[in-house]
C-alpha cells in the first residue's frame, strides 16, 4: 500500500464523515448535569461533562460539545466514538485555564479496533508526566484515529526521557491515524536528557498514516541527547504521508536530529514528505530526516533522506513568520507574493480545500502551493491580492 492507494477513503470519510446517521450527544458544562440523558442541548437533558458522555452516548455516535471552554483532563475514550465541537475558533477543551498547570493530559484513547474522531475543537493545556499531552492513543488493536479541523496548541510532556508527543502521541497494534486540515502550535517535550522527542506528533506501530493540510508551528524539544523530529516523529509499520503542510518556527535546543521531519532510521522509504514549505525551523544539523521527499520548500540540509527531485532548496522560502487568522477556523501562515512555493506544489490527496476550509481552494492556478496555505485567485469582478 502507498500513500496514494489510500486517497479514495481518507476523502469519503472527510466528505462524509463518521456521523452520518446523525446520532448526537450533547455536552454543555455551563448549563448540563451528569444526571441528564444528554439528548439535547438544554438544562433538562445535556451531559455536563465529555468523560460522562463517552462512556454513555451509543457506540459510533458523536458527542457534541457546546459550551466553551470546557475545562476537563483526562477524559477516558475505550469506545468508537466521534467528539466534536462548533469549530476550532468556536469550542476549547482544556485540561486547565492556563498552560503547563494541569496534572493530566485532555484525552486517553484505549480502543481496541474502531475509530475514534476528533473534529472542530482546540485542544489545550494538557500536562503530564508521560507520552501525550493533548491525546494519547494506545490499543492492543490500533484503532482508526482521525483528527479533522482542530488545534493542537500548548500542550506538555515531561519527565522520563523516553516520554514523546507533546501533542498528539499514537501507538498500538496497527491501526490509522489521518490528520486534516489542524494546527499544532506550541507544543512541547521538554527533557534534559531526553533520547526521543517529537514536540507535536509522534507515531509508532501504526500501518498507515496521514497527515495532510495542516500547519506545524513554535514546537519545541530541549534535550542534551540526540533529537528526532521537533514537530513530527513518524514510525509505521507500512506508509506515512505528510503532505501539503506548513512547518514554521520549529526548533530544538541541545542536541541534533531532523527539526521538521523525522521517519524511519532503517527503513526511509517508509515516509514520503509531499508538497510541504518550511521557514525558520531551527536544527541542531538537519532539518528532514529519514524520509523521501518532492515538491518541498526548505533550507535544509537533510540526513539519511531520500531526494526524490523537483525541490527548492532556499534561505527565502516566502512565508510570513507570524501564525495568524488568515480566514477558517484554524490559523495558518501565509504564503507572501514572491514565495517559490508558488504553484510549486502538487496534491496528491485530491483535496477540495486548502487547510481553512470551503471558500479556499486546494489548487489556485493551475497548481497547488507548497504547504498548509493556497494564494487563492480573485472572485469574480475582482482584483488579485496576495499578501
Amino acid at each position: 500500500m502507498n500513500c496514494r492507494s489510500i486517497v479514495v477513503t481518507t476523502v469519503c470519510m472527510m466528505l462524509c464523515g463518521q456521523a452520518a446517521s446523525g446520532d448526537f450527544r450533547y455536552v454543555n458544562q455551563a448549563i448540563g448535569s451528569d444526571d441528564n440523558d444528554g439528548i439535547a442541548n438544554d438544562d433538562e437533558h445535556a451531559w455536563a461533562t465529555i468523560d460522562h458522555a463517552v462512556d454513555n452516548a451509543p457506540a459510533g455516535s458523536t458527542v457534541r460539545v457546546m459550551s466553551s471552554p470546557h475545562t476537563e483532563s483526562g477524559i477516558s475514550i475505550g469506545r468508537s466514538i466521534t467528539v466534536q465541537g462548533l469549530g476550532a475558533n468556536r469550542t476549547i477543551v482544556q485540561a486547565h485555564a492556563n498552560p503547563g498547570s494541569a496534572g493530566n493530559r485532555v484525552f486517553s484513547v484505549d480502543v481496541s479496533g474502531g475509530m475514534v474522531v476528533f473534529q472542530d475543537m482546540t485542544i489545550r493545556h494538557g500536562n503530564v508526566v508521560g507520552n501525550g499531552g493533548g491525546i494519547v492513543v494506545s490499543g492492543s488493536s490500533g484503532p482508526e484515529i482521525r483528527l479533522e479541523r482542530c488545534s493542537v496548541t500548548d500542550n506538555y510532556v515531561y519527565g522520563s526521557q523516553y516520554t514523546e508527543g507533546g501533542g498528539l502521541y499514537v501507538s498500538g497494534g496497527g491501526g490509522m491515524l489521518v490528520v486534516t486540515d489542524c494546527n499544532f502550535a506550541r507544543n512541547r517535550r521538554d527533557h534534559t536528557s531526553a533520547f526521543r522527542a517529537a514536540g507535536a506528533i509522534r507515531v509508532g506501530s501504526v500501518t498507515n498514516c496521514i497527515i495532510q493540510n495542516s500547519t506545524f508551528s513554535s514546537n519545541f524539544v530541549r534535550t542534551s541527547n540526540w533529537v528526532y523530529g521537533s514537530a513530527l516523529k513518524i514510525v509505521p509499520t507500512q506508509v506515512g504521508c505528510v503532505r501539503n503542510c506548513t512547518f514554521v518556527h520549529n526548533r530544538m535546543i541541545g542536541a541534533a536530529g531532523g527539526a521538521a521531519v523525522d521517519g524511519v532510521a532503517s527503513d526511509r522509504s517508509k515516509v514520503l514528505v509531499e508538497s510541504c514549505v518550511f521557514a525558520n525551523n531551527i536544527y541542531g544539523n538537519t532539518e528532514l530526516s529519514n524520509v523521501r521527499f518532492t515538491r518541498c520548500v526548505y533550507k535544509g540540509p537533510t540526513y539519511h533522506c531520500t531526494d526524490l527531485g523537483n525541490n527548492i532548496v532556499t534561505t527565502s522560502p516566502g512565508v510570513d513568520l507570524v501564525l495568524a487568522d488568515n480566514g477558517g477556523p484554524t490559523l495558518t501562515h501565509a504564503l507572501l507574493k514572491e514565495s517559490p512555493a508558488y504553484n510549486f506544489g502538487s496534491n496528491p490527496g485530491n483535496l477540495v480545500y486548502d487547510q481553512r476550509g470551503r471558500r479556499y481552494v486546494r489548487v489556485g492556478f493551475g497548481a497547488a502551493d507548497c504547504g498548509a496555505y493556497e494564494i487563492q485567485p480573485p472572485l469574480p469582478g475582482t482584483s488579485l491580492i496576495i499578501w
